[in-house]
């Protein structure tokens, strides 16, 4: 029987693995849960596990724990249902935020997590990590200055389409539990200029077409505060225009033409998110980690009273 499908399975789990806790996350194959799915076969490392482990490390989270990625966040919530109503002790779940926030759609648990952003990518792959990042490259002070006044002119050049793809997605999703796939960004990408910037025929072509497909009650002109914008834009984006503007100004300042794929390039911007002694929105995640230990100092201490 799997460890995943019985509520004494999943309490249990823990205990297997000599640990305090075990913590589901997304990433790795993308599978239906079923009763011939292995525990060994959730064990391989993801992004998912990186970022999260780090989360826990830096928010000082008390107890010993295994992590598991287990595909898709529909696996992911069949596990939090069970952590909301109280089912299953010793077991978390750390999940993409998504729409959730903006829909209220969000599972109520200390021990269910969300990212802060629509994903992890949204808090790593972020404008100051890239200015960070490069200005850790050169040592005139002029220099360092330049290409931070580079970034953000070509992050703000971008804010307008961003907000349009945006608005649509949000009220899209909301509209049509069946949407479409969310297309890669380098779709919108001009291949006229050597700056990454989105085109704005391809995007509003695209929102055209897309447009004409909702429901005609749906308020296909809803806009999102722009203030929240990176935060909740779809996170493969905001990895896909970082990435375009690495290669960019590696190119232009540097003189270096980079191949480097996106997985390596994505293993190397999460660690440097490590190495940041308080990351971004630390108070987000410092907080969301210490209600889940409480929840866990009660859990335990009922299960001490039992015995």
């Amino acid at each position: 029987m799997s460890f995943l499908r019985s509520n004494s399975g999943l309490s249990n789990l823990a205990i297997f693995r000599s640990v305090d806790v075990v913590i589901f996350t997304e990433g790795g194959e993308n599978k239906a849960i079923s009763d011939e799915s292995e525990e060994t076969s959730y064990r391989a490392p993801t992004l998912d596990k990186v970022f999260w482990e780090n989360i826990l490390t830096s928010c000082k989270f008390r107890y010993s724990f295994a992590l598991y990625s287990i595909g898709s966040k529909h696996n992911l919530n069949y596990i939090a249902q069970r952590i909301e109503s109280e089912v299953v002790n010793n077991v978390i779940v750390a999940m993409d935020t998504d729409t959730d926030d903006l829909d209220n759609r969000k599972l109520s648990s200390p021990l269910i997590l969300y990212t802060y952003g629509y994903s992890w990518e949204n808090d790593v792959f972020d404008e100051e990590v890239i200015v960070d990042y490069m200005r850790n490259r050169v040592a005139n002070t002029a220099e360092k200055d330049n290409l931070t006044r580079r970034i953000r002119d070509i992050y703000e050049s971008n804010l307008g389409l961003f907000s349009d793809l945006l608005s649509y997605f949000y009220v899209e999703q909301k509209t049509q539990p069946e949407y479409e796939p969310i297309p890669n960004i380098e779709r919108f990408i001009t291949e006229k200029s050597k700056i990454p910037l989105l085109n704005k025929g391809s995007v509003e072509g695209f929102l055209k077409d897309r447009r004409s497909k909702l429901t005609k009650n749906s308020n296909s002109g809803e806009q999102i505060d722009k203030q929240l914008l990176f935060r909740y834009v779809h996170g493969k984006w905001v990895q896909g225009i970082t990435y375009k503007i690495l290669i960019y100004l590696s190119v232009e300042h540097f003189g270096i033409s980079t191949t480097l794929p996106k997985d390596y390039f994505s293993r190397d911007f999460l660690e440097r998110y490590s190495r940041i002694s308080k990351p971004k929105n630390f108070d987000y995640y410092y907080s969301m980690i210490q209600k889940a230990n409480k929840c866990l100092d009660l859990q335990k201490k009922e299960a001490y009273n039992l015995v």
